[in-house]
């Protein structure tokens, strides 16, 4: 979520919030964002003014205790 929300929405309070932001794992067990409220919103709006869509590829690793994600934002094709 704060990777996301950095990338996208860098002043606090502004276009991403942590509780509207998901992830869930698809059948495959690969992680995915989902997103709603004002959030969602945010996207879409972000979405049109770039006449594209948002990719969002996720990676998460954990060795107990560390955690580290990365999230690649891209122009889906």
């Amino acid at each position: 979520k704060e990777a996301t929300w950095k990338a996208l929405s860098p002043i606090r309070g502004e276009g991403l919030f942590f509780k509207e932001i998901e992830i869930l794992n698809d059948t495959n067990g690969k992680p995915y964002l989902l997103f709603s409220g004002k959030s969602k919103k945010y996207i879409e709006k972000k979405e049109k003014n770039l006449k594209s869509k948002l990719k969002f590829d996720i990676s998460i690793s954990d060795d107990s205790p560390f955690v580290i994600v990365f999230v690649v934002i891209s122009l889906a094709p």
